[in-house]
């Protein structure tokens, strides 16, 4: 639906940069959920088009970074997401597209950095949170972690991701009462396989 409404804003103003990037971001999302390869070419020339006919638009520019992390391209990732840090001082996404672009690229400071910048923008949002909870997992930083995650749900308390991140990064540190707990929310709110799964890390972890 969305890249049918794009097409029919660019058939009517055919120079409407901003609606070919958004029609990139969706072409982009319609590759992630299909798997199918024509689709990226797809996103990356509506993207390419988009910052062609406006350069100064921070959404070009985050289009055409999301297509090159996901197409392994980070330099030239880092490269579109600090053009749009810089148009768009307030974007949350382009810090996190800038700050997995680092991370791909070995450069854990700098991404450490740029999600905490993220944060500061916004530190009501829960999702800033999230993203350098999962970074720290992946450091195997638990403590910090779960200090994150605890973060995630103060603010958003039903968010079933939250929670399961949460139950995940406690049994991480062994703590698998609290981790059973988390799981249980986070399988209350929504069923997923991951929030059952950690439940049941928790519980073998107790032998139970």
């Amino acid at each position: 639906r969305a890249i049918e409404v794009f097409n029919r804003a660019l058939a009517a103003d055919p120079h409407y940069a901003l609606a070919f990037a958004g029609l990139g971001e969706a072409f982009w999302l319609r590759y992630e959920g299909t798997h199918d390869a024509p689709w990226v070419e797809k996103a990356l020339a509506a993207c390419e088009q988009a910052s062609s006919l406006d350069s100064s638009l921070a959404s070009a520019h985050n289009c055409l970074g999301t297509v090159y992390n996901g197409t392994g391209r980070y330099k030239q990732a880092v490269g579109q997401f600090r053009q749009a840090v810089e148009l768009e001082p307030t974007s949350d996404g382009a810090y996190r597209g800038l700050a997995h672009a680092y991370e791909r690229l070995g450069k854990s400071h700098e991404a450490e950095e740029t999600y905490r910048r993220a944060i500061a923008l916004r530190p009501q949002y829960w999702a800033g949170y999230n993203w350098l909870g999962v970074f720290y997992y992946m450091q195997a930083r638990y403590a910090e972690a779960a200090e994150m995650f605890e973060n995630v749900v103060k603010l958003a308390p039903d968010s079933f991701r939250g929670y399961s991140n949460l139950g995940g990064t406690y049994n991480a540190m062994g703590r698998y009462a609290e981790a059973i707990r988390a799981c249980d929310r986070s399988t209350a709110i929504r069923p997923t396989a991951d929030g059952y799964a950690n439940s049941g890390t928790a519980h073998f972890g107790l032998r139970e």
